[in-house]
């Protein structure tokens, strides 16, 4: 402890002060416009849904191996 207050009044004394905290930083955002490249197609999320459904009834019936609707 001693010698830590015998740093700091050396420093004081000798006119020294830490270095600033450097400035923050912050990541860069794009500010491009426009849509997809030509031909990309991205599909409604209704259209995601129902196909998970689908998806998901089909791998119900081959587990039960039932075939009722």
């Amino acid at each position: 402890m001693t010698s830590m207050i015998e740093e700091g009044l050396r420093l004081v004394l000798a006119g020294e002060r830490p270095p600033a905290p450097a400035a923050a930083r912050y990541a860069r955002v794009s500010r491009e416009t426009g849509g997809p490249a030509a031909g990309v197609d991205f599909p409604r999320m209704r259209d995601i849904d129902e196909q998970d459904d689908v998806e998901r009834l089909a791998r119900l019936k081959s587990q039960t191996g039932g075939s009722e609707n």
